[in-house]
């Protein structure tokens, strides 16, 4: 159950309307419990149940909810290293791995967890050795496999990155590969003659499994367990092939036959059921794309910041993001701390009723909370609560910082602890109750007259009916 809070003034006095909104529950427990809730088990917040794709742009990676389309922000890489990545996950420890095919590295995100949340962790650093391309993870033997088609070879090492060992070798360059762990196979696409070649994971028994001289080293491949089919891309076109290259089949561009020219091609590409998840190079690739797979009922299912450039189906456990589930905390312009309150026609706001909790705060002079004091009787307030403190970055996940109520006798007579999460782009904030006459202050900058309202400047103090002033 998430609440969407308004504000509203009523004969003088501030009105709190909190009203229900229903989310379906998903996965039981908590979420956040060490320090994110006030150290007490108290869920965050609720999410749909799956599927959920794990989707990448240039420096990304999201988590998107396929039911819903909600999307849970999972990493913001802003210093590099995440140049056209290539997704995977183990499916058993928190993990999720990606290749930066420009600077042929290796990284890591924690996932779920609750410690180290967000942080960005190299694993293959940038070598005159490796040029990783392609990334694919054993999580029943701990491994993680990559091509490298600087090297023309496919490595392996153990999931910290140690214990390097070439697997494969070739006089070709190689591009994307897919693992079949429970028969013991790799798949690998090779540059020679443009075909996908299958070895056991050692490295012995390699075969050729398809031919196609159109496939570069771009095109990806992806295996459909449940129908036991090889899928690999073309440019705009998908193609399909029972594991031993038979029954040739074809879909292309899914309706788009004007952009099917030299420039245009997929990325990622996923499947789930009957359908499969694409995402392109078109005028709209910050969408995912979902078709079935005879290549009917084409539609956008999701968008996120930028142009995607990968996608992989995400079969392991989720946490319930407070960014996503948050409670909207409507109309609250008056908190901000260019706003003094005019006690002849206003009523202080008091959060001492406020219902425990996250909020997301909406308001035209911004969600960020002050870190200097306002003084007294502004905010809206009689006594106003600053953060003692700095706001988060996205990497530091959950922040539990001091508020503290400022009045005519100290900066900080009293404080509360609250928590913050940086969600890129805007902050949600776990607030508790505060005394009477005593409220958070959000944003800053004056506070402009309502509609049915006037004054000199437009905007607070002196603000008056319109109606009342033309009498």
């Amino acid at each position: 159950m998430c609440r969407l809070l308004i504000t509203r003034t009523m004969n003088g006095f501030q009105i709190l309307f909190v009203l229900p909104i229903l989310f379906v529950a998903s996965v039981s427990g908590c979420c956040w419990t060490h320090g994110g809730c006030f150290y007490k088990y108290t869920c965050c917040g609720t999410q749909s149940t799956g599927p959920n794709l794990l989707v990448a742009d240039s420096n990304r990676i999201y988590l998107i909810n396929l039911n819903d389309s909600s999307v849970t922000k999972l990493v913001v890489d802003t210093q590099g290293g995440m140049y056209r990545p290539e997704l995977d996950y183990h499916h058993e420890k928190s993990y999720i791995y990606w290749v930066d095919s420009y600077y042929g590295t290796i990284h890591r995100t924690c996932y779920p967890c609750y410690d180290n949340e967000r942080k960005i962790e190299v694993i293959i650093p940038k070598s005159p050795n490796y040029h990783a391309h392609s990334v694919a993870i054993d999580s029943d033997n701990d491994h993680i496999y990559w091509s490298d088609r600087d090297y023309n070879a496919v490595f392996r090492s153990e999931l910290d990155g140690s214990n390097e060992l070439v697997i494969i070798n070739s006089s070709a360059k190689i591009g994307h590969i897919a693992l079949d762990v429970k028969n013991n196979f790799i798949y690998y696409m090779d540059n020679e003659i443009g075909s996908i070649d299958r070895c056991k994971l050692n490295g012995t028994d390699k075969t050729t499994i398809i031919s196609d001289s159109v496939m570069t080293t771009e095109s990806r491949i992806l295996l459909d367990f449940e129908e036991s089919r090889i899928y690999w891309t073309v440019r705009h076109i998908i193609r399909s092939a029972t594991f031993d290259g038979s029954d040739l089949k074809e879909v292309q561009s899914y309706g788009y036959s004007v952009y099917q020219r030299s420039y245009y091609y997929l990325f990622g590409i996923a499947v789930q059921g009957d359908y499969l998840f694409y995402t392109e190079n078109s005028y709209n690739s910050r969408y995912v794309k979902k078709v079935e797979k005879t290549g009917i009922n084409y539609r956008n299912v999701a968008y996120v910041h930028s142009t995607i450039v990968d996608v992989k189906m995400y079969h392991g456990s989720i946490l319930k993001d407070p960014c996503v589930t948050c409670t909207r905390f409507e109309n609250a312009a008056k908190r901000s701390t260019g706003f003094f309150a005019d006690w002849t026609s206003e009523e202080p706001l008091s959060d001492d009723m406020l219902v425990e909790g996250w909020y997301r705060i909406y308001s035209d002079n911004g969600d960020d909370m002050p870190t200097t004091q306002p003084g007294t009787k502004y905010c809206g307030t009689m006594n106003p609560f600053w953060l003692n403190g700095t706001l988060p970055n996205f990497v530091d996940g959950n922040k539990t910082i001091e508020a503290c109520m400022q009045t005519n006798q100290s900066v900080c007579e009293e404080s509360v602890h609250i928590v913050i999460r940086n969600c890129d782009g805007y902050n949600v904030y776990y607030l508790r109750p505060t005394p009477t006459n005593s409220s958070y202050c959000f944003g800053s900058g004056p506070v402009h007259c309502p509609a049915s309202m006037s004054s000199e400047t437009e905007y607070y103090p002196g603000c008056s009916c319109k109606l009342c002033i033309s009498l």
